[in-house]
């Protein structure tokens, strides 16, 4: 099934389609939709970016980042934005960290089993800061999209073992090596 649909019955399928176009499917209904603004601002905060939803405990959760009036700005706010994925009954909510010239960046996450309870933030031990959570591969692989970087991990719930890969996998793992020891002092000096 895809989209409510079996296999056979998708949109794109040859038979919904006339001269190239989609054509109505007998007995397809419109959903009721509801819209719900999360966040408005009024003066300050004004460039909303990166969103995420999730749906987890028969809850909607949305996380984004946000900054004064323009994207990556520095003082920008991160409102978790790098994502959501599930495993195993637990709500892992991703995001970025970096300084102001994206000398830092690494991948943080804290986890929920009920949606109320936040763990303390931790570091996945690698140097992105993706727009999006990782995603699974049709093996149950999480991996992370990025630019010229792919990182992944065989552990399922995504929070240890990641390895960097990409266009250009030595700078990409010479990176990594030296991000995790960066944060490692930075972490050390929160404490």
């Amino acid at each position: 099934m895809i989209g409510g649909l079996s296999h056979d019955r998708r949109l794109g399928a040859p038979e919904h389609r006339q001269r190239g176009q989609p054509v109505a499917l007998p007995g397809l209904q419109r959903p009721q939709l509801e819209s719900v603004f999360l966040y408005q601002p009024e003066s300050n905060w004004t460039y909303s970016h990166d969103p995420s939803i999730t749906f987890f405990k028969n809850r909607f959760y949305a996380i984004w980042s946000n900054g004064r009036k323009d994207e990556d700005a520095p003082s920008q706010r991160v409102l978790m934005a790098a994502g959501f994925h599930q495993h195993d009954g637990t709500l892992v909510a991703s995001f970025g960290n970096y300084g102001p010239n994206k000398e830092t960046t690494h991948l943080q996450a804290v986890t929920t089993r009920d949606g109320e309870h936040w763990s303390a933030m931790r570091d996945v031990g690698v140097p992105v800061n993706p727009n999006h959570g990782p995603q699974r591969t049709a093996s149950g692989r999480p991996i992370i999209a990025g630019n010229i970087s792919f990182p992944y991990t065989d552990d399922p719930s995504g929070l240890v073992g990641w390895r960097m890969t990409g266009i250009y996998p030595y700078v990409i793992t010479s990176r990594q090596e030296e991000a995790v020891q960066v944060s490692r002092v930075a972490l050390a000096d929160l404490d």
